[in-house]
């Protein structure tokens, strides 16, 4: 069977993706390249499908990001010309299927406005176990933060640093490595440009990343302190990112898994297309499969109002898919929804960690996204011998309903479960939109 036909085969079960433009284009003269099943471990196929490839092309180099996730493996090619395409498509046809390498663009509800950075504050615990400390929280601000622990009462009930972390990767813009409100949490960073154009290798210029990966880990900002923030850089310099980006990251976090295997890992993607692509469907099922024990990998929903199973990556049901509620808990207007969201968290006008170690409000299910992260990372590292499935169960299971007046028409499908971070014996039911103070 050819491989494209078996990979759409394989994508048929739905699930949530992120902020994108639907008008998804294509990187002019790159196309991906997928092996046929019986080929993907066929080494001398292999070598003999490159040698052609280079031999039409001239040019080794334009071979990149070769990956192998079981039987689905393949490469990109870069610079390619229609005539080029042409001998190649009909050359390798016994041997697998192209697909053009496609390109996608972050999209925000709205930028918000940039604020200057603040010191954390140490507030009473309102915690009984030793994990637990108070941390005053501003709740205009920060309600985020403040809804976490079940008790809207301008004290984030933060846990300690004492444990073994957890490590997240963030696939993204980049991430200000040096940002003061990181403490040193970056502790890797990993590049895959420079294609799209603009690409400043390992900078975040867009700021997208590094709001999202303050809200997982800063110190003022984030979620939990018992992270370390892997970036990967898969989206450009306007937010840009392709196939093979997101592919290349991918095989980032592979390696880091094979080289630590007693390690446990997050993958943050607050991004998506404008559709479905079945091809990364296939590998990012594959990839959440095979790691199950020590992966967990979490997605946005999206910005476009739409069900979710039909503008969501990846849709496979192996990843946490966040939507987006606002500080009065109610249903965001812009946020995906449906069967294929897994999970709400709070994403409008979140404060968090930007360039050039400032802060800023930034809107969207990329922002509810992280929160969710930084709550599956501390889940983990309380419950360290939990795989990966039983922590997805975990924070699924952890999770409050919405107050009915919240909910709307349209997400009759959603689940509704609220994030969560609470210590025993925590009420979580809201039946009001008022800070208890």
């Amino acid at each position: 069977m050819n491989t494209l036909k078996a990979l759409l085969i394989l994508a048929c079960a739905c699930l949530a993706l992120a902020q994108v433009n639907p008008k998804d284009t294509v990187v002019p003269g790159s196309y991906m390249f997928a092996f046929s099943a019986k080929y993907a471990s066929d080494n001398t196929t292999k070598q003999r499908v490159y040698a052609t490839v280079t031999q039409t092309l001239k040019n080794s180099a334009a071979i990149r990001n070769e990956y192998t996730f079981g039987t689905i493996s393949g490469f990109f090619l870069f610079d390619v010309s229609a005539d080029q395409y042409k001998v190649l498509n009909t050359s390798l046809a016994p041997y697998g299927g192209f697909q053009p390498n496609t390109m996608f663009q972050l999209v925000l509800p709205s930028p918000g406005p940039v604020t200057p950075i603040r010191a954390p504050v140490v507030g009473k615990p309102n915690c009984l176990k030793k994990r637990c400390c108070g941390r005053v929280v501003n709740w205009a601000n920060n309600y985020n933060l403040d809804w976490l622990d079940g008790k809207r009462d301008g004290i984030y009930c933060s846990p300690t640093e004492e444990c073994d972390k957890v490590d997240v990767f963030v696939l993204d813009t980049g991430v200000q490595n040096t940002h003061p409100d990181f403490l040193g949490r970056v502790v890797a960073t990993y590049d895959c440009g420079p294609i799209p154009a603009p690409w400043t290798a390992l900078v975040d210029i867009v700021g997208h990343g590094t709001h999202v990966a303050g809200t997982i880990g800063s110190e003022t900002y984030g979620m939990t302190p018992n992270v370390n923030i892997r970036s990967v850089k898969v989206l450009n310099d306007v937010g840009f990112g392709t196939d093979s980006t997101i592919i290349c990251g991918y095989i980032n976090v592979y390696n880091w898994l094979q080289a630590n295997p007693t390690k446990r890992a997050i993958i943050n993607m607050s991004l998506g297309y404008g559709g479905l692509n079945p091809l990364l469907n296939a590998i990012t099922s594959w990839f959440a499969t095979y790691f199950s024990s020590r992966l967990v990998i979490v997605v946005a929903a999206g910005n476009s109002a739409v069900d979710a199973c039909t503008r969501t990556f990846p849709v496979v049901p192996e990843v946490v898919a966040v939507g987006s509620v606002n500080a009065a808990l109610a249903e965001s207007v812009f946020s995906n929804f449906g069967k294929c969201v897994d999970i709400l968290a709070p994403g409008e006008s979140v404060l968090s960690t930007i360039p050039t170690s400032i802060t800023g409000l930034k809107t969207g299910t990329s922002m509810a996204t992280p929160l969710v992260t930084g709550t599956i990372a501390q889940y983990w590292v309380e419950n360290p011998t939990q795989t990966g499935i039983s922590i997805r169960t975990c924070i699924a299971a952890a999770t409050c309903p919405l107050h009915a007046a919240m909910l709307t028409a349209k997400n009759a499908a959603t689940p509704n479960k609220l994030v969560q971070y609470r210590c025993p014996g925590k009420c979580c039911f809201f039946d009001s939109i008022t800070p208890v103070g």
